[in-house]
């Protein structure tokens, strides 16, 4: 389409002024990012785990240029903070990278968070993972996740 044409040739230019530097996903430079006040340890637990689990399967299933950058995570203050984030910026962005592959969404959605299996279509099981009816609700379904994968008691 023509918009791609005119943005590769801007793309181009770019790329013959200026060097480029790829910068992956870091656990380390996430963790210099958070502004978590106070003994937010499960939260800090938690954002590791959402990190960390969505880089491994989305690089796994669509390739390591898909990651989800430190940026997602910078402006985490709370768990309110992080439910907002996994709803307004990383399940939309799920959604898009997986559009029309609901049973490759659910499997990276049930790695990251354990919730209780609903039945109904895809679609349905998807929109649980993105109405939480509370902070607390989501920042432990994504801690017994988090556990579970290393072998904790929840």
């Amino acid at each position: 389409n023509t918009t791609d044409k005119s943005i590769a040739l801007m793309d181009l230019a770019i790329r013959r002024r200026f060097h480029f530097i790829e910068i992956r996903p870091n656990r380390d430079v996430l963790d210099s990012l958070l502004r978590l006040e106070g003994n937010e340890d499960d939260v800090k637990e938690a954002i590791f785990h959402i990190f960390e689990i969505l880089n491994e399967k989305i690089e796994a299933n669509k390739g390591p240029d898909y990651g989800i950058g430190h940026a997602y995570f910078k402006d985490i203050g709370s768990k309110d903070d992080l439910m907002d984030i996994w709803n307004y910026k990383i399940m939309p962005l799920l959604q898009e990278y997986f559009y029309g592959e609901d049973e490759t969404l659910l499997s990276v959605l049930r790695s990251v968070i354990k919730t209780k299996e609903i039945d109904g279509s895809p679609a349905k099981k998807i929109q649980q993972y993105h109405s939480f009816q509370s902070p607390d609700e989501f920042l432990n379904s994504t801690l017994n996740s988090a556990r579970e994968r290393v072998g904790q008691p929840e």
